[in-house]
């Protein structure tokens, strides 16, 4: 994990905050990538685990855009929490306001920063916002690090699965040349069955390996056959 490897977070840390937030994450118009870059941000000042974490951000998340107070302590410092759309005003996305709220951080004095966090994120969650705020940069960092991290996984993807369905296609052509080779008349009917039987496996291994990816387990039985 190219996040875990370069920041002062763990992937456990990752992990648990994912699991806690992904979901309201989600909800709110943020990414996965997000999500871990504002998890990164929070775990390298506060050194939390990841459901602490986790749940600080699913508290952050859900506030901005619902709380009246939350909304107008925003306003009141020129970031807007709606915008218009096709159907009239409509709320935006939450990473999208935090980002607006980030560039003007450096610019509000600390009374203005510390009553902005405890309306936004509630008095629990203060230190874990303001860490947040105040590391806005490794937040981002972070986060393309993260989108740079799952498209060379994705990468890597392709090129596994594309070795593992020539294995199942080479094992297939084994037992095609096996049947020709044996000859149709000498072949019991048990004998046929059990060809076909495994013939019918492989075909369905194939179809799932393209709908679910990786399939470490039978990839590595067949590099053996």
């Amino acid at each position: 994990n190219e996040v875990d490897n370069n920041y002062a977070v763990s992937t456990m840390q990752l992990s648990g905050a994912l699991s806690k937030a992904g979901a309201t994450a989600k909800t709110f118009g943020l990414t996965m990538e997000e999500v871990l870059g504002h998890t990164t941000a929070i775990g390298a000042v506060t050194m939390e685990s990841g459901d602490i974490i986790g749940n600080s951000l699913k508290t952050i998340y859900s506030r901005i855009t619902t709380m009246e107070p939350a909304i107008e302590i925003l306003d009141s410092v020129g970031v807007s929490v709606r915008q218009m759309g096709e159907n009239g005003m409509e709320m935006r996305n939450t990473g999208d306001i935090l980002g607006d709220l980030a560039g003007k951080w450096g610019d509000l004095s600390a009374e203005q920063q510390q009553n902005i966090g405890v309306t936004v994120a509630g008095r629990n969650q203060l230190s874990r916002f303001l860490a947040l705020m105040n590391n806005w940069g490794m937040s981002q960092d972070a986060t393309t690090s993260a989108i740079n991290s799952t498209g060379s996984a994705l990468k890597e993807q392709d090129i596994y699965m594309g070795s593992y369905e020539a294995k199942l296609n080479g094992v297939k052509t084994r037992f095609t040349e096996l049947s020709l080779a044996i000859g149709e008349a000498f072949l019991s009917d048990g004998m046929y069955l059990a060809i076909q039987g495994i013939a019918d496996l492989i075909d369905g291994l194939t179809q799932l390996a393209s709908k679910v990816g990786v399939l470490p387990v039978f990839a590595s039985g067949i590099a053996l056959i």
